[in-house]
């Protein structure tokens, strides 16, 4: 259980999150232990998109030195009405782990109507641990530029958005090479627009991936050595009008694939019934043909979701990986209220296709949010 406090104090944003979760325990070890997460957050917005803000987090346990706390502030300058300067300092403390906890990010971009840029440094401490959230890649430097320019004809074209982007991770793991570069991408495209909402994007991508260990694709026995890989991919994404009542969203790609080669094809149909129900189906499949070995995989699913009232619905999500040999389901209500406030309720469950001793995971989650004034005024 828990409980979350949003508003506006003297000019701040103000936002405080307490949640308190129960162990979990099968009678001969303890699966997941008692944890108390707590969230404070602090912004000051500024006159041109320019704000300024903090927030800190903390998870407690029940044992003794169980706790680990991330600390964060954050800002943005907006200058004239085209340009936007962004960062963040942030710092977590896990005991057991000391030296290269920090993160920090700087983002300068530039928006008008014809063009937009942007350029971004960020640096990922090998031991930043953000328990509470998700961190996908640490001990790492990241780069990126981007660059589009707007174009609109006067026929055929409602807009072409031709582009160019480039990031590459660069690592600053102990016992690796520092600098050497994890991922890299350079993706060179143009978009195709047309009046009626079809699009269609043509690109091409290059793409490094080092490896400093060997790795194991997962849910196969195909092992990729150690080494750099330089591999070029061609992209087409189509997609009809996304507001009409079938929509179809696809994309291929083609190309080298770590030492070997790649196929991947997706596809996305969805129905729509007016603003009440809408279903899609989603299929992605990979056909990967490397010198250790080949594969396949296929993710397939479907959406459902209906609102019986512009402030009630009902949405679900029932997919099956055949890499995993895994099915997962997850199901949302909401009855809303202003201001995103009212009540949700969200189920998920993960089971083994082939697995006898009940779901891998299971998860329900309800919570209640009401927006009130605290001085009564």
């Amino acid at each position: 259980g828990g409980g979350r406090l949003s508003g506006r104090a003297a000019g701040l944003n103000v936002g405080l999150l307490h949640i308190q979760t129960g162990g979990l325990d099968d009678g001969v070890v303890t699966v997941q232990p008692e944890n108390a997460y707590s969230v404070a957050r602090v912004a000051k917005e500024l006159p041109n998109r320019s704000r300024i803000g903090g927030i800190f987090i903390n998870r407690d346990g029940q044992a003794s030195g169980d706790y680990n706390r991330t600390y964060a502030v954050d800002g943005s300058l907006g200058l004239g009405e085209q340009f936007t300067l962004t960062s963040f300092l942030a710092q977590t403390e896990t005991p057991g782990l000391s030296g290269a906890e920090t993160a920090w990010d700087v983002t300068a971009g530039w928006s008008s109507r014809d063009f937009r840029s942007n350029v971004t440094v960020r640096e990922i401490g090998e031991n930043f641990n953000p328990e509470v959230g998700f961190l996908p890649r640490d001990g790492h430097r990241y780069y990126q530029l981007f660059g589009m320019y707007y174009i609109r004809p006067s026929r055929i074209f409602r807009e072409l958005r031709p582009h160019v982007s480039y990031f590459t991770y660069r690592s600053r793991r102990t016992g690796v090479e520092q600098g050497f570069e994890e991922s890299g991408r350079l993706h060179i495209d143009n978009h195709w627009a047309w009046p009626n909402g079809t699009e269609l994007h043509t690109g091409a991508n290059w793409v490094r991936e080092g490896l400093y260990e060997n790795f194991t694709v997962p849910g196969t026995e195909v092992t990729v050595a150690t080494g750099t890989y330089d591999n070029w991919e061609g992209q087409l994404v189509f997609n009809t009008n996304r507001s009409a009542s079938v929509v179809l969203d696809s994309r291929l790609t083609k190309g080298g694939f770590l030492s070997g080669d790649r196929w991947e094809g997706q596809a996305n149909l969805t129905f729509r019934q007016g603003a009440r129900f809408s279903t899609t189906l989603r299929m992605i499949y990979n056909d990967v043909a490397l010198p250790e070995g080949s594969f396949t995989t296929t993710l397939a699913g479907v959406n459902f979701g209906y609102f019986f009232t512009p402030r009630i619905y009902l949405q679900s999500l029932v997919q099956y990986s055949d890499q995993l040999d895994t099915w997962s389901a997850n199901a949302r209500f909401g009855w809303l209220n202003t201001a995103g406030t009212g009540l949700f309720v969200v189920y998920n469950e993960v089971q083994g296709i082939e697995s006898l001793t009940g779901p891998l995971g299971r998860s329900l989650f309800i919570k209640f949010t009401r927006q009130f004034n605290v001085f009564g005024a």
